[in-house]
């Protein structure tokens, strides 16, 4: 299994979240088709009545753990297998929404599990877009929460935590996504974009074993510290058809909190990461495209050290 692990990741492509339609019918240049870049995503809504389906399918792996002090320490390979089917409607012409069903399958050790993890279904507002016929600049604004249906505790011994697919909360939050194009020359393109968001950690009750620790015998509710993360990205078209990408993003999450009875401490300290995900895209028109990259971390804090790749695939209806 684990061979089979590390053929995927090899193999594997990770593919954007968002692909946008400019109107570039006044050029005498091949119009430019952009994917996306890996992480954030677009700052345009999807048109009303239009609808945006990507299923993909993610490899993770956790190689090791950053202490506190920005070192990593040795760790077993914890790996992830996550389908996603990202699913947008345009309901309104500035407003749209996005739900995504995600299973996943962790394995670590001989100890396997597979099931139904958190919904993230969010909401998002089209504040301003340019009329510039060249795209220009777009601001959108999201409110976001994840549907809290993954398992996170009564988790098994013998599992060792590969059953924790969940987080047991909602995770309530807002996001901002900035976004500009600019023409170059002939006929390439430059685009990037800005993004950042905040959550906000609600109580989860906890029984037995957790994502968040303990033993069978705890008691209790935990706060996860809130979070948020900042995102930059830039790409650029090599020809109509292919370009590329690379994203930049820090997170850093708040320190928890524990209350109720339990026979080993529970600890959530503060925690932070920095990591990147370079890019190669390649697009059949302007509503259906892919792109190929890996998304790993640089440095971190109280954090995994991972490798990140996915396959998918981006059709606009």
């Amino acid at each position: 299994m684990k061979l089979f692990f590390l053929f995927c990741f090899l193999a594997s492509f990770l593919f954007a979240d968002e692909q946008e339609v400019f109107d570039f019918s006044f050029s005498p240049y091949p119009t430019p088709w952009f994917t996306g870049p890996l992480l954030i995503p677009s700052a345009h809504v999807v048109k009303v009545g239009d609808v945006k389906f990507q299923p993909y399918l993610n490899t993770l792996v956790n190689v090791g753990r950053y202490n506190s002090h920005w070192r990593c320490e040795r760790a077993a390979n914890f790996y992830k297998e996550q389908l996603r089917l990202q699913t947008k409607f345009g309901i309104l012409s500035l407003v749209d929404v996005q739900i995504i069903p995600i299973v996943k399958y962790q394995e670590t050790r001989g100890s396997s599990f597979f099931g139904l993890a958190d919904v993230p279904v969010e909401l998002n507002l089209q504040l301003f877009r340019s009329t510039r016929r060249r795209g220009g600049p777009a601001l959108k604004f999201s409110v976001r929460s994840f549907l809290p249906v993954g398992k996170y505790d009564h988790l098994s011994e013998e599992k060792q935590k590969t059953d924790g697919i969940g987080r047991g909360c909602w995770f309530p939050g807002v996001g901002l996504v900035f976004s500009d194009l600019w023409h170059v020359s002939g006929l390439h393109y430059v685009e990037i974009r800005f993004g950042s968001e905040y959550r906000w950690g609600v109580p989860v009750s906890i029984e037995g074993r957790s994502v968040y620790g303990g033993t069978g015998e705890t008691r209790g509710s935990v706060i996860p510290g809130n979070y948020m993360n900042f995102d930059g990205a830039i790409e650029f078209n090599l020809t109509q058809r292919w370009a590329l990408s690379c994203d930049l993003r820090y997170r850093h999450h708040d320190k928890g909190q524990f209350s109720g009875t339990s026979q080993v401490p529970i600890s959530l300290p503060s925690k932070d990461s920095l990591s990147i995900a370079p890019a190669i895209e390649y697009n059949w028109s302007q509503r259906l495209g892919m792109t190929g990259g890996v998304w790993f971390s640089l440095m971190g804090r109280n954090y995994p050290k991972f490798i990140n790749g996915v396959f998918s695939f981006v059709a606009h209806f």
